[in-house]
């Protein structure tokens, strides 16, 4: 019998992958930005997977935070410079 934290989880989940795809509807559709900015854009989801694993599942033990750092700096410097490239 499924408990209501996974529920709650699932449904948290399905509701930022709805929300993310209808970002980039609106980006495509309304900004009309071409696919070549959104998908690296979308490739900047890895931020949230590492805050995620860092704290759902104290993976932060694990992690040299160092890297973890200039990573996030990197993916967010390429995320503005594609950003821009318009």
């Amino acid at each position: 019998m499924p408990s209501l934290r996974p529920i709650l989880f699932a449904a948290t989940m399905g509701a930022t992958w709805a929300t993310a795809i209808a970002c980039m509807a609106y980006g495509i559709g309304v900004l009309k930005l071409p696919v070549s900015i959104i998908a690296p854009l979308t490739n900047s989801n890895a931020l949230v997977a590492v805050i995620v694993g860092a704290a759902a599942f104290a993976e932060w033990r694990n992690l040299n935070l160092s890297l973890v750092a200039l990573g996030t700096v990197l993916i967010c410097a390429g995320a503005t410079v594609i950003s821009f490239s318009r």
